[in-house]
């Protein structure tokens, strides 16, 4: 069964007044005028949604009444929203430099998997040099006096080890991103 959805955009009746439109719209609503001026802020805005074709032209002849005028929209039936929201915004436009005869802005499909740049050698190795402070600083505390993964240790062990293990897990990082 497909559903339909009532969509707001602040058209008015012909010679209806906003302020009356308002005061109409608050009554049928059982609101106050804040929200109603909220509801003319937000626009367009979703009013009633999830409803058969009988029930979505009923209230469209209400708001009609009342002097707001209201589009009957099909919905998805995959779409899951709550019951006011804003309309749906457009895909974000991207330029595509590599097609020749892109003029201006062409709008790429979700579908489309987005290029990633290649990393260079220089960004490759950029976390090399915490790697090695890491493993320099597990072989300081070696020489000082044991490490905590021989067993027996002090808190000096604990200190260098730690350290190391945490520079080597940054330098990790950096490589990876």
């Amino acid at each position: 069964m497909n559903q339909y959805q009532l969509v707001f955009n602040g058209t008015i009746s012909d010679g209806r007044e906003i302020k009356e439109v308002k005061r109409n719209l608050a009554s049928l609503f059982k609101t106050d005028a804040a929200k109603i001026d909220q509801l003319f802020a937000s626009l367009p805005i979703v009013v009633k949604r999830d409803v058969d074709y009988d029930n979505a032209l009923k209230y469209q002849r209400a708001l009609r009444n009342a002097g707001a005028i209201c589009q009957v929209e099909e919905t998805t039936q995959f779409a899951a929203a709550p019951a006011v929201q804003k309309a749906v915004e457009p895909p974000p436009m991207t330029y595509k430099p590599d097609s020749l005869d892109a003029t201006d802005v062409d709008y790429i499909p979700a579908s489309q998997p987005v290029a990633t740049r290649e990393k260079t050698p220089k960004e490759g190795i950029k976390g090399l040099g915490d790697i090695i402070s890491g493993v320099v600083l597990i072989g300081i505390g070696f020489v000082v006096g044991g490490s905590v993964f021989m067993g027996d240790a002090t808190w000096l062990d604990y200190v260098f080890d730690g350290l190391g293990i945490f520079w080597i897990g940054r330098g990790i990082c950096k490589m990876v991103r």
